[in-house]
């Protein structure tokens, strides 16, 4: 298997994430065509109303209602994907757990106790700000013939989620603990707005509209499962009695909605955001990497174009003198020169000959075009004195080579012959040292005669100040 290029990898990514894209498009127009109704209500929080949908007011939604229908409630503008709204809460008191210390709940900042001190159980933003709002759906304005609703576990809450492992805290844990935690979702008022009496809609944390409000929404406009009813064969108008115990009115914009039951309901539009998210970061990947490829190829070097050189025939003598050597590979030098310019030039080689030609070096033309094989070298003419050549031209680059090559074939017999062996040296080395030695006692006797006509000296001095 080949190894993977850049335009390969760039056109993966690519292909990904525009089939990423286009699915996640297709589940959110999806999701948004399917039959569903929404009415949007203003009561004020404490009070109760009634909304209805009609035929007109739900043209998507045809009578008689066949099959399960779901009922929703909706916010648009709460910003429950807000990191820091997120991280407050503490999932072990939603496992069982009672927390009596309040070290142990940083995470719940100011939705820690309450105003005796005791810790909320649970404690955070996400469980404290739970949606409270209750409905029962009608099928009369007059509100007799009621339309029941379940509102159970099973049947709301996300059949794959990390709820199931929401537990309340047993009864005698509770009691040990009930001067120093706050067990505020056993207050009757939480226990009416989330239906706790109601079979299968459970208590506490375990309660199936708790359940639903924790988990996470992906954008700042959602809609949450209340219940699902059967149409029964039902016509319009339906209504829907609203009691407002949450007062988010006046920032948020809250809706009802009447949805066909489905799976794609339930998951479709997340995992369509999902989609959309994932295949832009993908996307803008392949865009990155398409840049760079791009911008490689701008400023590549341009490849040498495929030139066929060749060499000349000329071949300087077997030397073992390393200056002969050297003198040797300029020589070369100097044909190899001559057998490129001419291969890479042709339309100069009549120009070249002559240059070369005034230096002395005459490269003969072959009968089968332009070839220095049978270059022979002369000596130079110093009475030749061309006219002086434009620096950078073809005329002054032969000359200064030429020049090179004159003053190392004149200065070569001046060079220090290198060809002296090891034991030659060494024995220079030993007569030095004789004459080192020779000198050394020289030295040590002239030494001796200064010294004694300087005690001669002395002592004269002496006398005569005395």
């Amino acid at each position: 298997m080949g190894a993977l290029t850049p335009k390969g990898v760039t056109g993966f990514l690519a292909s990904t994430g525009i089939a990423l894209l286009v699915l996640g498009v297709a589940l959110i127009i999806g999701c948004r065509e399917h039959p569903h109704c929404e009415v949007p209500y203003d009561v004020v929080s404490g009070q109760s109303g009634i909304i209805e949908f009609t035929a007109d007011a739900c043209p998507q939604l045809r009578a008689p209602l066949k099959g399960n229908y779901g009922l929703y409630y909706k916010l648009n503008g709460y910003y429950q994907n807000h990191k820091d709204y997120r991280r407050s809460v503490d999932y072990n008191q939603l496992y069982g757990l009672v927390v009596t210390r309040e070290a142990d709940l940083s995470s719940c900042g100011s939705y820690l106790t309450d105003y005796h001190g005791k810790i909320y159980h649970p404690c955070g933003a996400v469980t404290r700000t739970v949606f409270t709002d209750r409905f029962t759906l009608y099928r009369d304005a007059d509100l007799k013939e009621e339309i029941q609703l379940d509102e159970s576990r099973e049947a709301i809450c996300n059949r794959s989620g990390v709820h199931w492992l929401f537990k309340n805290p047993k009864p005698q844990h509770q009691l040990q603990s009930h001067n120093k935690v706050n067990f505020w979702l056993k207050n009757p008022v939480y226990r009416r707005a989330l239906n706790m009496d109601k079979t299968g809609v459970g208590e506490g944390v375990e309660n199936s509209h708790f359940i639903n409000w924790v988990e996470p929404a992906s954008t700042s406009t959602f809609k949450k499962l209340y219940g699902i009813f059967d149409g029964g064969e039902g016509h319009f108008p339906l209504y829907v009695n609203i009691e407002v115990t949450h007062p988010i009115e006046s920032v948020v914009r809250k809706s009802v909605v009447i949805e066909k039951a489905s799976t794609l309901t339930s998951v479709g539009y997340t995992m369509g955001v999902c989609y959309v998210m994932l295949s832009l970061v993908i996307l803008l990947m392949a865009t990155m990497g398409a840049i760079h490829t791009f911008i490689k190829y701008i400023y590549k070097p341009l490849p040498m174009p495929s030139v066929t050189i060749k060499m000349c025939a000329y071949i300087a003598p077997v030397a073992d003198d390393p200056v002969t050597k050297l003198q040797n590979l300029l020589q070369n030098t100097l044909y190899s020169f001559a057998d490129i310019t001419i291969t890479l030039a042709p339309e100069k080689a009549r120009q070249f000959r002559e240059e070369c030609a005034k230096i002395g070096v005459n490269i003969q033309e072959s009968a089968g075009g332009n070839d220095p094989a049978g270059a022979e070298t002369v000596e130079p003419n110093p009475s030749d004195q061309s006219k002086p050549a434009v620096p950078g031209s073809l005329e002054d680059r032969v000359t200064r080579l030429g020049m090179l090559n004159d003053h190392i074939q004149a200065t070569v017999d001046d060079l220090p012959d290198l060809r002296v062996t090891k034991e030659q040296i060494v024995k220079e080395i030993e007569l030095l040292h004789e004459e080192c030695e020779r000198a050394a006692t020289e030295l040590r006797t002239l030494y001796g005669e200064f010294d004694a006509a300087f005690q001669i000296l002395r002592t004269q001095r002496n006398k005569d100040i005395t």
